[in-house]
């Protein structure tokens, strides 16, 4: 029987943090958006219909913000990485695909700049 084939999204969070390669970006701030897919088995979840049997979406929210506005990086792979180290916490969580974007502090017309990781709970 194969398991883990199911996909919880959280699509568009935008979060303000001091990331960037510059001192000027990091001390201003930046805004980041990120989507993340959490791979895991929800049939127990849709038998019992309930939240306590599935990852709560708000908790992944909630954990994404703290990851985001708490800490500082300079590059958005690094925040990319920890966001997924932080996903895979949750013991239903098989992997994560985690995509971080923000827009670039460049002179030329660049809509964003962004990282895609995928990481497994090894």
């Amino acid at each position: 029987m194969v398991t883990g084939r199911d996909v919880l999204r959280v699509e568009g969070m935008r979060f303000f943090g001091h990331h960037g390669c510059l001192a000027d970006e990091r001390g201003a701030g930046v805004h980041l958006d990120v989507d993340v897919e959490v791979r895991t088995d929800t049939r127990g979840a849709a038998r019992t219909d309930r939240v306590e049997d599935t990852i709560d979406y708000a908790r992944l929210v909630e954990k994404c913000r703290r990851v985001v506005e708490d800490s500082s990086y300079h590059l958005v792979e690094t925040v990319a990485e920890r966001l997924a180290e932080t996903l895979l916490e949750e013991p239903r969580a098989l992997s994560v695909l985690v995509r971080v974007a923000k827009r670039p502090p460049l002179p030329v017309a660049v809509d964003r700049f962004s990282v895609t990781v995928e990481r497994t709970r090894s």
